[in-house]
């Protein structure tokens, strides 16, 4: 995390941003580690009010954007199912985003 961080902020390449965002999320509200520096104002932006249902919602999206999209470790061939997911995914960005994640 700390590594896709750094290029993330200092060199503008990260990879992944929705996974970074989920680790983000996931470090802000789970873990008890006392690290200085950008850590901190990585768990002073992340650790609001309704992050856990904002964490849900990131690990869902990266969840399927995994498995379903860029790895495709399983095929999605019902219309209904990917109508289903997408639908999912496009208003979780909507929350987020006026959420400010």
């Amino acid at each position: 995390m700390a590594q896709n961080l750094k290029r993330t902020l200092v060199f503008n390449n990260g990879i992944m941003p929705l996974g970074l965002l989920r680790d983000c999320m996931e470090y802000a509200l789970n873990d008890n580690a006392r690290i200085e520096g950008v850590f901190e104002a990585v768990k002073a932006k992340f650790k609001v009010a309704g992050g856990r249902e904002q964490l849900a919602t990131v690990t869902r999206i990266y969840d399927f954007r995994n498995t379903r999209v860029a790895h495709q470790e399983k095929e999605i061939t019902d219309p209904e199912e990917a109508q289903q997911h997408l639908v999912a995914w496009i208003k979780g960005l909507k929350a987020l985003t006026e959420a400010g994640a």
